[in-house]
């Protein structure tokens, strides 16, 4: 509950967001398909941005609302090859790891 009390108490302006971004989401030099993690920086971008649910009165713009930001991509964009490796995923896997990075560098920047 502390956690989640600092990270609501921390408001991430734009250069902020982008150090947290580039964190969780990195660039990678020698991508195979670099435009599905562009992508991905868009897309949780938006979240953080626009999306109404991380704009509600008390966490906008907050590293709450960063890593909901994320959270929401993993659990609910991001593309699986089935409902089973989307649970795997979401319960223990990538997804898992993802949001747990991006748990751990939102508390880093508070």
């Amino acid at each position: 509950m502390n956690q989640a009390r600092a990270l609501v108490s921390k408001r991430f302006d734009k250069d902020t967001f982008q150090k947290f971004v580039d964190e969780v989401l990195p660039l990678p030099v020698d991508a195979v398909n670099p435009a599905l993690r562009l992508k991905a920086r868009e897309h949780v971008a938006w979240n953080f941005y626009s999306n109404p649910r991380q704009n509600l009165p008390g966490i906008e713009r907050s590293g709450w609302a960063a890593y909901n930001a994320v959270s929401e991509f993993s659990d609910h964009a991001a593309k699986f090859r089935s409902p089973e490796s989307r649970f795997v995923s979401v319960t223990e896997g990538g997804s898992d790891e993802l949001k747990q990075k991006a748990f751990d560098t939102a508390l880093a920047l508070v």
